[in-house]
């Protein structure tokens, strides 16, 4: 009974102090409360599991002690590599602990917090609350010998971190058997990594065979490899980290590949964020100290716009589509554009200055050139296709299946465009039409071929007008050649005079002023010659046709010649008093009365 009380007492105290605080206070208890109570309740005879709690928690509680502070001695110099590398090996392993310590913090900051609300909300029996308060006093604990470790971790990572850093340069380094020894543990890791995949091709073909000891074996085979792979894995990242250090004493740039790659290999080990996120500001720092301002931002310049162009690579090689199964990404794509592109542009240059150059030499024709000049352009923009598609990876097969799919349309709506570019193939070849050449088709239009192309034909007009005609128009249809072998034809001249000339007065008069004309075109040869024929006996005059060879450009001219011939035999026969006869008709009037017809000429003028 009185140990009953005692025990009653106690807790009461504990109430009071946890109500008048309204937090739970019992942390501040001190060592002799604590005996007190596990006196108390240790004699007591009959105790319950809650009774067996309280003791183990008093028990911890007094056998909880603060932990030792990390003694770091300040006057340690390095004056070796492996010193150097044994001081980096001891920052990650305090900075990975200390990483473990904020962990543990943040559970029992959790822990505390639940405890905290359970306490205050409390309601039950007097023994279960002092068990909660108890395990939050124990965890209170725990927590403040935690931050006493976090605390001292950063002491010592400071101290270690400025030692790294001062200690770069009071001692050599040996790269030689620095790099040696990278090259070697890369070999090792690399057959390790191998062996590793050969274990779990291993694992899963017993997995499908159902030999639970063999995958058991294998799994344990697995485990040991990657053991030894993390092992070897923190040895490079030392070793990367002492390259670092050589390359900042020399002042080398080179320093933040070596900044990347340890930060990688971090990441292969699996460390915590925390830790890759503590080392890369130190290296950062070591490269600004030793590299010095103005060499540091530069760098750290290079390295964003590498980071930035990285991002941009991965961006631009992302496949935007497919085509057959072959995936094609935005620099693919842009790139064939651009080739495609240019392709047109070369094509157009190689074609103009080609005319350029050939347009001074007499000796090649306008036709050769025009050949030569639309044969290299398409070859161009073939080959430009081609080298396109191999841009975007489409294999011939593939384009075979796009023609392929093609014929059929080409079977409907491309018949037309097909037809223009064989015909154009035709007439590039065949010479029937030939640039320069004056031609007159069938409806009447006359004009000077100026271009032959795939699908049609270029035609100016004496008006300068420029009719571009389909090239199976020249195939299906009449044209008239005008200049196809050479550039000389005969005009025939139509006139009429009236009836009282003898008709070998007419020809003689014209024939001379053709003659003495001057007009240079006028050709006369043993098979070619001016002559004057009359035609016809009309009802009020007689037809006469003046047939004249000429050559050179006036032939494309016809209305202009025609004219100027025209104006000669009128200037010919109204110097000589030929009348050119104009219709005229005779109208007789018959008087009603008398019968008598009075006949009157009615002369029509000319139009």
């Amino acid at each position: 009974m009185k140990l009953f009380i005692k025990l009653m007492i106690v807790t009461l105290l504990v109430c009071i102090s946890v109500q008048a605080a309204g937090k739970v206070n019992i942390l501040n208890t001190n060592a002799t409360t604590y005996k007190s109570m596990l006196t108390t309740l240790s004699k007591q005879k009959h105790s319950n599991s809650q009774t067996k709690l309280q003791i183990l928690l008093l028990k911890t509680l007094l056998n909880l002690k603060q932990p030792a502070a990390r003694n770091i001695k300040k006057t340690y110099e390095i004056i070796s590599s492996d010193q150097y590398a044994n001081l980096f090996t001891q920052y990650l392993s305090i900075l990975q602990g200390k990483i473990q310590d904020q962990i543990t913090t943040n559970t029992l900051s959790a822990k505390l917090k639940l405890l905290r609300n359970q306490i205050e909300l409390f309601g039950g029996k007097k023994d279960k609350l002092l068990t909660l308060q108890l395990q939050y006093a124990y965890y209170a604990r725990l927590l403040k010998n935690n931050n006493i470790q976090i605390s001292d971790s950063d002491k010592a990572l400071l101290y270690i971190k400025d030692l790294l850093n001062k200690s770069i340069g009071n001692f050599v380094f040996n790269i030689y058997d620095i790099k040696k020894q990278s090259n070697f543990l890369k070999k090792r890791l690399l057959l390790i990594n191998h062996n590793i995949q050969q274990l779990e091709i291993l694992k899963e073909r017993y997995n499908l065979l159902g030999y639970k000891a063999d995958i058991s074996r294998v799994a344990s085979k697995i485990i040991q490899n990657k053991k030894r792979y993390d092992r070897y894995m923190r040895q490079l990242i030392v070793n990367q980290f002492l390259d670092f250090s050589y390359l900042l004493s020399k002042k080398d740039h080179k320093a933040s590949v070596l900044q990347s790659k340890i930060v990688n290999n971090l990441k292969t080990l699996a460390y915590p964020d925390q830790v890759i996120a503590a080392i890369e500001p130190m290296l950062t720092q070591m490269r600004r100290e030793h590299l010095g301002g103005i060499s540091y931002t530069i760098n750290i310049v290079s390295q964003d716009m590498k980071v930035v162009s990285k991002y941009a690579w991965d961006f631009m090689s992302y496949s935007i589509f497919t085509i057959n199964g072959t995936g094609i990404s935005l620099f693919k794509f842009v790139m064939a554009i651009i080739i495609f592109i240019a392709g047109f542009i070369i094509g157009g240059k190689y074609k103009r200055e080609l005319k350029n150059i050939i347009f001074h030499k007499m000796d090649i024709s306008v036709y050769a050139r025009t050949i030569m000049a639309n044969l290299g352009y398409y070859i161009i923009l073939i080959i430009t296709f081609f080298v396109s598609l191999n841009i975007l990876g489409i294999s011939l097969s593939s384009l075979a299946l796009v023609a392929g799919a093609l014929s059929v349309g080409i079977g409907f709506g491309l018949q037309n465009i097909v037809s223009n570019f064989v015909s154009g193939i035709i007439l590039m070849f065949e010479k029937s039409i030939k640039v320069d050449d004056y031609v007159e088709l069938a409806d009447g239009t006359h004009g000077k071929i100026v271009d032959i192309r795939m699908r049609s034909t270029t035609l100016n007009t004496n008006d300068n007008i420029d009719i571009t005609i389909p090239n199976q128009t020249f195939i299906q249809t009449n044209v008239i050649n005008w200049t196809m072998n050479d550039n000389i034809r005969r005009f025939e001249i139509p006139f009429d005079v009236n009836y009282g000339q003898k008709p070998e007065f007419i020809i003689k008069i014209i024939l001379e002023a053709v003659q003495k004309s001057g007009f240079k075109d006028v050709i006369t040869t043993s098979t070619n010659f001016s002559r004057v024929i009359m035609t016809n006996l009309g009802d009020s005059s007689v037809n006469f046709s003046l047939f004249v060879w000429l050559k050179g450009e006036e032939i494309r001219h016809p209305k202009r010649t025609m004219s100027r011939f025209l104006i000669l035999i009128y200037n010919t026969c109204y110097k000589y008093g030929v009348e050119i006869s104009f219709p005229q008709r005779d109208l007789h009037i018959r008087s009603i009365d008398k019968g008598v017809a009075f006949p009157i000429n009615l002369i029509k003028q000319p139009d």
